[in-house]
């Protein structure tokens, strides 16, 4: 964690412009007021923002990851191999051709919701699946991102929207700014929920029997990590 905040506070001081430690107490020894200020606005409106959004998305992979390797009671499951990834980026898609004039954050909003979909049918496909060998799991996880990424990539073909879509599935962080990335606040209070909730995980991973006998309601936690990971 102490190193995770000194990356943290380095990477707030990284970019094109020159606003280091150094060139602030340069501003301010010099009493240069307008530099000054245009330095706190640049932090305020791109690097505070951008910091804060890789430290909470990078979160967010970590609880997800681990909530669907309880949920699919296997170590090799993760939200880009049973296709959520996919299921969210096929959302972004629906409502830039539904709705263009949408915010960001509204597509933000269907992006999740496409990606709980998505996580429940992964889960419904493997009620149905006798998998004997864990490997199977991401194996069949991988199958349906890849029928859902295919639909996602005819439509897109079809609408001129490729390479948006390409470019969506890159991680950049270097255009977030302020107005841009609030909703990720909501992934610190999920994250919260994830740990509070995190016994009730690990006992739904043993099945849902043995979450009944032990008091579990085995199908609102699997709806609550659903819920999470998307």
């Amino acid at each position: 964690m102490i190193a995770v905040f000194i990356l943290a506070v380095i990477s707030t001081f990284v970019g094109v412009a020159d606003v280091t430690p150094a060139t602030l107490m340069r501003q301010v020894a010099g009493g240069d007021t307008a530099g000054l200020q245009e330095s706190f606005h640049l932090l305020s409106v791109s690097r505070f923002p951008r910091t804060i959004s890789v430290v909470l998305a990078g979160m967010a992979m970590a609880v997800a990851g681990l909530i669907m390797q309880q949920m699919a009671r296997n170590k090799f499951v993760e939200p880009s191999t049973v296709g959520t990834v996919e299921s969210a980026s096929l959302g972004l898609l629906t409502v830039t051709v539904l709705i263009p004039s949408a915010p960001l954050l509204g597509k933000m909003g269907v992006a999740a919701v496409f990606a709980v979909g998505g996580t429940a049918l992964f889960l419904a496909v493997l009620q149905k699946i006798p998998l004997r060998n864990a490997l199977l799991v991401p194996l069949v996880g991988i199958m349906l991102g890849n029928v859902i990424a295919a639909i996602t990539t005819f439509f897109a073909y079809r609408f001129n929207l490729l390479q948006t879509l390409n470019t969506w599935m890159i991680g950049d962080f270097s255009g977030v700014i302020k107005g841009r990335y609030e909703l990720l606040w909501l992934v610190a209070a999920l994250t919260l929920i994830g740990y509070i909730a995190a016994d009730r995980f690990t006992v739904a991973g043993m099945g849902q029997d043995v979450s009944t006998t032990l008091g579990v309601n085995y199908k609102r936690i699997m709806a609550l990590g659903m819920t999470i990971v998307a």
